[in-house]
């Protein structure tokens, strides 16, 4: 039987075999996987001496020889600290009793004062229960008096269900390289998870487990050593309490000088890979094995630019634009034909006093649900004049569609590939995008139409004298003048066939194109028909002024050029400063996109470049 029960005890512990990589001994480099990075993507836990500082340019990584580039280092009392984290695990059954407990979170305290003020820290205390007295937390008050209290003490023993609950708090935690450290005098009785159960979720999740065995009465090593190899941990055993602080602080200290290893790799499907990684100064080589999925369902990917952060973003937002506008024609609708009375009066302006917004043509179509909607709102009758007044051919509701869609992917895309929502809202760039686009193109025609005035008014002057009227003379020279000043004074001439007076069509014209020279034309042309007079010599001293003001304008135009090139210089240099150091180096600037303060330190940032701009802006824009 005694025979029996050694080879039962040997299957056992072979069983829980990691056959990878398991924890260095104090002293050594270890390399141990770490996380869930999926493949080709490799995390591992680099142990070193406690008294060894560590960089990128320290380690030789190799894949069955072959170097690996872009190397990922980050350590546990660095930024990323909180990447790591630790949960204790701590016997209160019968028989720890007295001094047993007592030494216990004395050795506890002692390995949470030897932890990184990043590192996160979570305390589990079992018996017939699994009781949580601290989730993983960096806040040093809340681990001290976790450790101060003396848990209640009841009977049995359920390791493999503590083990268990902490490896929930590791993954609810989403702490990359965690830990487990088990104290406990006795071996397992009565948990309702197995021993098997326990080690294939601490292997899946990548999570060493160190255990260590307090001697007393009930004391049993096997289950504790059994757990260690299986965790690729290690087992250590303590006879008193002065041996069981000494343990814990040198469990202390190798936690708070991990590092945390990761890299892309390109070994081939179905492959057995050996992962090497030498350290500068040390002679042993950490190694650690591993099979790289393979089948039909898997293809690898080199590394380019489009397997980078920003190549994938690229790659999402240009994928969601396409789908937005595939959206966009889909659910645009179709207006229906309209009638006679709606076709004759889209060819007149009407009076600019009886628009809701000056020159809005509100007879072109009946509107949908969706205008009908966007009518409720100010903005909407301003954007369709502006839409029209740029000479965009695309329907204004169907512009405003594609931005809505192509905004809402672009913000799950950054969200999705950042991590953090607060960055999907970058794609509010879009639809202010589109709007300064439209009002760019708008002011662009605006400025044509006020550079052309002069000829056109020059041109009607000497059409008046040939014996022409005023309105037969602006409908010569329109029929010759360049866009976009021939649609505007054509559709001046075709109001005024319809009955509309010519001084009210020109104000329509003077409203669209914000032009104040246009209501000089309008009040002429009014004084005209009350009055009679010699409306081409008036025409010509506005055609003078006209010409003067032209010259001012591209005048100062030239003298802020200087100003508004320096406008635009100084907002866009931080943010190619910060894409150029992003691309050349990312984990430098990490911090501003992984934590609360770098986020809120961005949105500052954003906010300052926005408003200086603006002022600047009001500096250097002179209205002429």
């Amino acid at each position: 039987m005694r025979m029996l029960a050694l080879m039962a005890a040997a299957l056992g512990l072979s069983a829980f075999a990691a056959p990878a990589a398991v924890a260095a001994p104090s002293g050594r480099v270890g390399l141990v996987p770490a996380g869930e990075a999926t493949f080709p993507k490799r995390s591992y836990r680099l142990t070193i001496p406690a008294d060894s500082a560590l960089r990128a340019e320290d380690l030789n990584v190799t894949e069955n020889g072959e170097p690996v580039s872009k190397v990922a280092l980050t350590s546990a009392g660095g930024a990323g600290g909180r990447r790591f984290g630790a949960i204790l695990v701590i016997d209160a059954s019968k028989s720890m009793r007295g001094a047993a407990i007592r030494g216990a979170l004395s050795a506890a305290r002692v390995l949470a004062r030897q932890r990184t003020v990043t590192q996160r820290l979570g305390v589990v205390v079992f018996n017939d229960t699994s009781t949580v007295r601290l989730a993983p937390t960096d806040a040093q008050p809340a681990i001290d008096e976790a450790l101060r209290r003396t848990p209640p003490l009841a009977p049995q023993t359920h390791i493999f269900d503590a083990v268990g609950t902490a490896l929930d708090l590791l993954e609810q935690a989403k702490i990359t390289a965690g830990s487990v450290v088990l104290l406990s005098d006795g071996s397992d009785t009565g948990s309702r998870i197995s021993a098997d159960v326990v080690a294939r979720r601490a292997r899946r999740a990548n999570v060493s487990i160190y255990t260590v065995g307090l001697h007393s009465g009930a004391f049993d090593s096997g289950e504790l050593k059994r757990l260690a190899a299986a965790g690729r941990g290690r087992y250590s055993a303590a006879e008193s309490n002065p041996e069981l602080r000494r343990i814990f602080r040198a469990l202390g200290t190798q936690l708070a000088s991990d590092y945390l290893l990761e890299f892309r790799s390109s070994s081939k499907p179905g492959r057995d890979v050996t992962v090497a990684v030498r350290v500068a100064g040390h002679d042993r080589v950490a190694t650690a094995v591993y099979r790289v999925p393979g089948g039909a369902t898997f293809v690898q990917i080199e590394d380019s630019f489009w397997t980078s952060r920003l190549g994938l973003a690229m790659t999402g937002m240009l994928c969601g634009l396409l789908l937005a506008i595939g959206l966009g024609i889909v659910l645009v609708r179709r207006g229906r034909a309209p009638t006679v009375r709606e076709r004759v009066q889209r060819f007149v302006s009407g009076p600019a006093d009886a628009l809701p917004y000056p020159g809005v043509n509100l007879a072109v179509r009946p509107p949908g649900a969706v205008e009908r909607s966007l009518s409720r709102t100010r903005w909407w009758p301003a954007f369709q004049v502006d839409v029209e007044i740029a000479r965009i051919t695309m329907d204004p509701l169907r512009i405003v569609i594609l931005s809505a869609f192509a905004t809402v992917v672009v913000f799950y895309l950054l969200a999705l590939v950042s991590g953090f929502a607060l960055v999907g809202l970058f794609a509010l760039a879009i639809p202010w995008g589109t709007r300064e686009w439209v009002r760019f193109k708008r002011d662009r025609q605006r400025a044509q139409f006020v550079e052309q005035l002069p000829d056109l008014l020059q041109a009607a002057a000497s059409t008046i004298r040939a014996g022409h009227g005023l309105v037969g003379a602006l409908s010569m020279v329109g029929e010759e003048a360049p866009e976009p000043i021939r649609t505007e004074i054509l559709q001046v001439v075709a109001d005024e066939a319809l009955g509309v007076p010519l001084d009210e069509a020109l104000r329509v014209v003077e409203y669209r194109m914000r032009s104040r020279d246009v209501m000089q034309i309008a009040l002429i042309a009014q004084i005209q028909r009350e009055a009679g007079g010699n409306i081409a010599e008036v025409l010509d001293r506005i055609t003078e002024s006209l010409r003067q003001r032209g010259e001012l304008r591209r005048m100062v135009k030239a003298l802020t050029a200087q100003g508004r090139l320096s406008r635009w210089v100084v907002t866009a240099l931080p943010l190619a400063l910060l894409l150029v150091i992003s691309i050349m180096n990312p984990k430098y600037v990490d911090p501003l996109y992984t934590t609360t303060l770098g986020l809120v330190l961005l949105g500052i940032a954003g906010v300052i470049m926005a408003a200086g701009s603006v002022v600047i802006g009001k500096i250097v824009n002179f209205e002429v």
